[in-house]
């Protein structure tokens, strides 16, 4: 009998500790995710010149990021995270021809609020904001008989929010679903390859990304 009640009382302990052990990550973390992205439509407003009523339109495209970050509490974390989205340009209108492509490639400060680590499973919420390299990687994009047909990048203002739901596997992996608002300021590309007369820039709206990341984090 008192051989069966210590057994029963270190496999109640062994459970204990092995659920304790969520509770017990060190404050540092990388978290790498990969996912689709669907870009909104924008305008396009300048085309060696201002246009108007022109829309630009993507196919889904992918995002990835990479994170890393330090929770201050256990509620409260932070992380500097980078990345890229890409979405090819399914159409302009008034194009007679489009081969081009956006990339997004963001360098964000993020505040992640979320339930202590040593639930199984945590819901998390954040933001942040820095700033993108967005860049216009174009074959052709022909409008009026201008042709465009370069690759330029410009930096521009942008900012994030998302939310997931995280499974800690063990006290230093977890694994995660979450969705992410992406959107930056309009960016504008200057380029030498229009014919001389116009304003040589091309000058998007505002871009909107919405996205789904499974993601994979470590603590060390």
């Amino acid at each position: 009998m008192n051989s069966s009640l210590m057994a029963m009382a270190a496999s109640g302990l062994a459970l204990f500790s092995t659920f304790n052990g969520f509770g017990q990550q060190t404050p540092f973390y990388v978290k790498a995710g990969v996912g689709p992205a669907l870009t909104e439509n924008t305008r396009l407003k300048e085309f060696d010149g201002p246009v108007t009523g022109t829309t630009v339109k993507f196919y889904p495209g992918f995002q990835f990021r990479v994170a890393a970050g330090y929770f201050i509490t256990e509620w409260l974390s932070t992380e500097l995270e980078s990345g890229v989205t890409y979405n090819d340009i399914r159409s302009i209108s008034g194009a007679t021809h489009v081969d081009a492509s956006l990339v997004n490639a963001p360098f964000l400060a993020n505040l992640v609020l979320q339930c202590p680590s040593r639930m199984q499973f945590a819901p998390y919420i954040g933001g942040g904001l820095g700033g993108s390299s967005a860049v216009l990687d174009s074959e052709d994009i022909n409008i009026n008989g201008l042709h465009l047909s370069d690759t330029r990048s410009e930096a521009v203002f942008a900012y994030h929010g998302f939310a997931g739901l995280r499974y800690n596997i063990n006290d230093r992996m977890g694994v995660s679903l979450e969705y992410r608002y992406f959107g930056t300021s309009e960016p504008t590309w200057k380029s030498d390859t229009f014919f001389a007369g116009g304003t040589g820039r091309t000058h998007f709206g505002d871009i909107h990304t919405h996205s789904l990341t499974v993601a994979f984090s470590y603590h060390f």
